[in-house]
């Protein structure tokens, strides 16, 4: 919903995420080498070209995912079928063999170590990119609790929900790039599942800044009215649209593929409370506020915070659940 710029800070934790991946135990390569040797043919070069492109993948730039590394596979498609079956045997800790029989995209996936990607590496560069919430409504956090196969399964942890932009089952390769995983909420990773991606993520500095956040909730003015003489929060409307200068079709086919609206249906009275602000916080009243606490909230945006519930910046719009929608509605009104 909101994109982050492919700024060379963003490229370097992608470098530091690699080096990361290295210091696993064991490390995704010799997993890799292990699955390649107990592979047939194509299968066994498949495998050998991940890991003589291994860093490439990792770090590879979200423009190079469909077109340079993709290309590395293409002389596959019509031999590898990543669906198929295969039976290999894997070392479990203890040192013990155990037969495995997976589809052929699972055991890269598992030998690339996402779970542990997943559940202890990818998190903190998640953090230092101030994503918490689901990357495609913004409405729920993207994480969930679940029994974490990096802890042995034991016990329950707060997890984040990473959806592929291009989906592992067709692209196993690209399970563990850095650029290829999307924060998402259950929701939103059900709905997409396995089809094409529709929104990307990162966008290029040299891009139109519209493009860093190209769609917009608009409280619908006759619905305001209606509300104001009704006070029932059913009465707000509030729609969801493609920014000035980018055409409409983008935000009607993004509702088709989230149902945004429907959605955010649920949500009426996060915005009657933008409304209650706007028609409480005056000038005069935040002056006297100011006047009082300011040396609690010494600057504008930590105001705008409180009166907001919630962050005031483009910037930190992925940081919380409805920033973009409260954000947006409080522009609407001159609260922010």
């Amino acid at each position: 919903m909101k994109r982050i710029v492919l700024t060379s800070v963003v490229e370097g934790y992608a470098s530091d995420y690699l080096i990361d991946l290295r210091a696993l135990t064991p490390k995704p390569e010799d997993c890799l080498i292990s699955l390649r040797d107990q592979l047939p043919g194509d299968y066994y070069a498949y495998v050998n070209t991940i890991i003589q492109n291994y860093d490439d993948i990792i770090t590879a730039k979200p423009d190079d995912l469909k077109s340079r590394i993709a290309g590395l596979f293409s002389t596959y498609s019509s031999t590898v079928d990543v669906s198929s079956s295969h039976t290999i045997n894997v070392v479990r800790q203890d040192g013990t063999v155990k037969s495995v029989t997976k589809s052929f995209y699972m055991l890269v996936t598992d030998a690339m170590r996402y779970d542990s990607v997943q559940e202890q590496v990818l998190p903190k560069y998640l953090k230092k990119m101030g994503i918490k919430s689901c990357v495609y409504c913004n409405a729920q956090y993207a994480v969930s609790a679940k029994k974490r196969k990096t802890d042995g399964g034991k016990k329950y942890r707060s997890t984040f929900t990473i959806d592929h932009y291009m989906a592992k089952s067709d692209y196993p390769y690209l399970a563990t790039s850095f650029f290829n995983l999307y924060p998402a909420c259950a929701s939103c990773n059900q709905m997409k599942s396995t089809k094409p991606p529709l929104f990307e993520l990162y966008v290029n500095p040299t891009e139109a800044a519209v493009l860093r956040n190209p769609f917009v909730f608009r409280l619908d003015k006759q619905s305001f009215v209606e509300y104001s003489m009704s006070g029932n929060s059913d009465d707000l409307v509030v729609k969801f649209e493609s920014r000035g200068g980018l055409p409409a079709g983008d935000a009607a086919a993004y509702e088709e593929y989230f149902h945004v609206e429907k959605l955010y249906a649920n949500y009426k009275d996060s915005v009657e409370e933008v409304i209650w602000k706007y028609r409480m916080y005056n000038k005069a009243g935040r002056d006297a506020l100011q006047d009082a606490f300011g040396n609690l909230l010494p600057h504008n945006s930590d105001w705008n915070r409180f009166v907001l519930g919630n962050y005031d910046k483009e910037k930190d719009i992925l940081k919380r659940p409805l920033a973009k929608l409260i954000q947006d509605v409080a522009k609407q009104l001159g609260v922010i």
